[in-house]
């Protein structure tokens, strides 16, 4: 009876137990949205059914501060169904780069100071917070339970929260068909690539690390060599931007092209489309909980409602984002399910940073002697 009466005074629509709650209506529209049943959310209050003291203590917290790389716009339509679940939790929420919302709160802890209690989209990082000691095991959050073994750290201290494929993007109306590479060897085999045809921008470890990890060192470096040898544009712009510049017919190619990001041009009706060479490069936007953090339980409260199916579909809805959760690797949760699936994949292992010096320092010679538009 305590612990049903501690969930009842937080106010949530959690699950109690022996029943099943009602779902928020942000949930329901957002299934509506997906033509979706509501019986995809079986198992749902299992998910949410975290230890009452998490409550208790997140009612006098209050507040959990999280960065992350999802724009802010969308981040408020995600999180309507947990603004519902937990009222008492208050979301404060930074969007930025990679410094921003990775390294700053690292140096911050290093300091003795917290700028945020969970930090999302970490990636390379996950080692330097590893070497700090600045995660906390979350291993035990419910909803943890449906994420894959290799989308999560082996000493429980991070979690991928959301799927990521690394394709090209391509200028319809620009490229033939037949013309696009089945593998990646295709590509840089073609000549028909050269001369500033594919324009590149510098976040080579979310697509050619993966690669590299999957097909070896050996191979990593003659790609890359003929990849550069094609004389590429070399961009200063993000990936999201290199699409558009396809669209406008600057680029006949962009390498990389996220699914998340094309989706916004293919909506829009532009003439451009993605287009996964094998193995399709492919990661998780990993999370982890700070530390002795003032705001813990919070904090373990939204991470699990993020990794539980409600949360999971919320980021698709809202950010296009494919999810990590066991039950919800279905082609209605692809963007681009006929250039994914039957595909192998070379997967972004945070093992991979082991050997992150070295692929970097091999690829900024090449990138650091090239002419930038």
């Amino acid at each position: 009876m305590k612990a049903a009466a501690l969930v009842l005074l937080a106010g949530l629509l959690a699950p109690l137990a022996g029943g099943a709650a009602p779902l928020p209506d942000s949930t329901r529209a957002m299934l509506k949205t997906l033509k979706l049943d509501e019986t995809i959310l079986a198992g749902l209050d299992q998910e949410l059914a975290v230890p009452p003291d998490w409550v208790e203590a997140a009612r006098h917290e209050g507040t959990v501060r999280l960065t992350g790389s999802w724009q802010p716009r969308r981040f408020n339509e995600m999180v309507k169904p947990f603004n519902d679940r937990y009222p008492f939790i208050k979301i404060a929420y930074t969007a930025g780069s990679y410094n921003v919302r990775a390294v700053r709160p690292l140096i911050a802890f290093q300091e003795g100071r917290y700028i945020a209690d969970m930090v999302t989209g970490v990636g390379s990082a996950v080692s330097r917070y590893e070497a700090a000691d600045a995660l906390d095991d979350i291993s035990d959050m419910p909803a943890a339970a449906a994420v894959p073994q290799d989308m999560k750290g082996k000493d429980g201290r991070w979690i991928g929260i959301r799927l990521r494929y690394w394709c090209v993007a391509y200028n319809t109306e620009h490229v033939k068909t037949a013309d696009l590479p089945k593998q990646w060897d295709d590509l840089v085999a073609n000549p028909r690539w050269g001369h500033g045809a594919i324009g590149l921008t510098n976040i080579p470890d979310t697509w050619l690390l993966p690669l590299w990890g999957k097909l070896g060192r050996d191979w990593g470096e003659h790609f890359t060599d003929r990849l550069f040898g094609l004389d590429p544009q070399i961009r200063k712009e993000g990936a999201n931007a290199l699409i558009g510049l396809v669209s406008a017919g600057e680029l006949d190619l962009s390498i990389p092209a996220g699914d998340h990001e094309m989706e916004e041009y293919r909506r829009k009706g532009a003439p451009v489309a993605w287009h996964c060479p094998q193995p399709i490069p492919t990661a998780t936007s990993e999370m982890g909980i700070l530390k002795g953090g003032p705001n813990n339980h919070a904090a373990r409260i939204f991470a699990n409602w993020i990794l539980s199916k409600e949360g999971q579909i919320a980021q698709f809805v809202t950010d296009h984002s494919p999810p990590v959760h066991r039950d919800l690797q279905l082609p209605v949760f692809l963007l681009f399910p006929d250039q994914v699936i039957g595909k192998p994949t070379a997967f972004r292992s945070p093992d991979l940073n082991a050997h992150y010096e070295a692929f970097t320092q091999f690829w900024d010679a090449r990138w650091e002697h090239r002419p930038t538009p």
